[in-house]
């Protein structure tokens, strides 16, 4: 039996599928049928400590928040290319 997806109507005729657990990415799909996934939830910044979606761009592969890894643009851009390589 598929287990249920707690699915929340938007004000715009859009939804909110929900994630079935932490590492389950959440989904929304706006009114115009736009998907927007949402991969991470939020954590702790290894550079500043703020609560935010972290991406592994920082310098030697630290998880960081936008604001941190935009201290380093190039470095970030390099090391999210690096990934494709």
């Amino acid at each position: 039996m598929k287990e249920k997806r707690l699915i929340i109507p938007g004000a715009d005729g859009g939804a909110y599928v929900a994630p079935r657990s932490a590492t389950e990415p959440a989904v929304i799909v706006s009114a115009s049928g736009h998907v927007h996934i949402h991969t991470a939830a939020p954590a702790k910044c290894e550079d500043c400590g703020a609560l935010e979606e972290l991406r592994p761009y920082g310098p030697g592969g630290k998880n960081v928040c936008f604001n941190c890894m935009m201290k380093d643009p190039e470095g970030a851009r390099e090391r999210f290319y690096q990934q494709f390589k």
